[in-house]
């Protein structure tokens, strides 16, 4: 008995599958703009009610500033959540970092993203610890 299975043609790969984008990576992506987005509207408020105020008064110092304006309390506000969404992005963008059946794009750009806006934030808060020594 002859076992030669040469005369059966080879089989065929299976074709291959595309990768999609990772929904995750998506997601961190998405968070590390909204943050990222909400840090600068809350700079632009927080700048733009100083500036206003050292405008209109030549003497202006740092404790002019009434902590109750609602500009002041909208711009703390986004302030606090930008980091909110910056930290939770990062977590979606190692999720998305660490899948392997989806492509990576997104996620990498989503952790980039969201780790600079945290390292941003970090650095805005030692520079405000400084003036404050200083």
């Amino acid at each position: 008995m002859d076992n030669n299975f040469s005369s059966f043609p080879e089989p065929a790969a299976p074709p291959p599958v595309e990768q999609k984008q990772s929904k995750l990576g998506i997601a961190a992506f998405v968070l590390g703009i909204l943050a990222l987005l909400i840090f600068c509207v809350a700079f632009i408020i927080s700048f733009s009610y100083g500036f206003s105020l050292a405008v209109d008064n030549p003497n202006f110092t740092p404790d002019m500033i009434d902590q109750s304006n609602p500009a002041i309390v909208i711009a703390s506000v986004l302030f606090f959540c930008s980091p909110v969404l910056s930290l939770a992005g990062m977590g979606l963008g190692i999720a998305a970092v660490v899948q392997k059946t989806e492509k990576k794009t997104f996620g990498i750009i989503g952790l980039v993203i969201n780790s600079l806006n945290v390292l941003s934030l970090c650095g805005l808060f030692i520079i405000g610890l400084l003036a404050q020594v200083g």
